[in-house]
């Protein structure tokens, strides 16, 4: 769709989700993909996308992230993939948003804060996030952020 722009709602979640939920599904061995919007402690709000792998397929959450993160802008890369066994639905066939698990947020490398301000940063960081410990070079939006 040429032209097409791509804003986000008073959320902070881009309104046009199920580009991300497309994109997210031609990832080899991704058979299905759903894209909400996940509160953080901080009341913002991060993406957050759950997958449910193609019989067979083994998926990686860190590899599907980069995978999508080739394709579309930073703003629209999940901050979270949780691979799923199924997607809850509702009775009448649709997603349950509501009974989606809660989003995991994995800080992949840590360093220990060197000073008192990246101490103070890094708790910070911490409650924003509701973590229990945040590292001081994490990618913060890897976060959720």
């Amino acid at each position: 769709m040429w032209g097409a722009v791509i804003s986000r709602s008073r959320s902070g979640v881009p309104d046009r989700v199920g580009e991300i939920d497309a994109v997210l599904s031609s990832v080899p061995g991704v058979g299905f993909a759903v894209t909400v919007g996940a509160a953080l402690a901080s009341g913002e709000s991060a993406l957050v996308s759950y997958v449910v792998p193609e019989a067979g397929a083994v998926l990686d959450p860190a590899q599907v992230r980069a995978s999508v993160g080739e394709v579309l802008p930073g703003y629209m890369v999940p901050s979270s993939v949780t691979v799923l066994d199924e997607v809850p639905l509702t009775p009448v066939g649709k997603v349950d948003r509501a009974a989606l698990p809660a989003p995991v947020f994995e800080v992949a490398e840590y360093r220990a804060p060197r000073s008192a301000v990246e101490v103070a940063v890094a708790e910070e960081v911490a409650q924003v996030l509701g973590s229990s410990g945040s590292g001081w070079m994490i990618r913060v939006r890897r976060s959720g952020w």
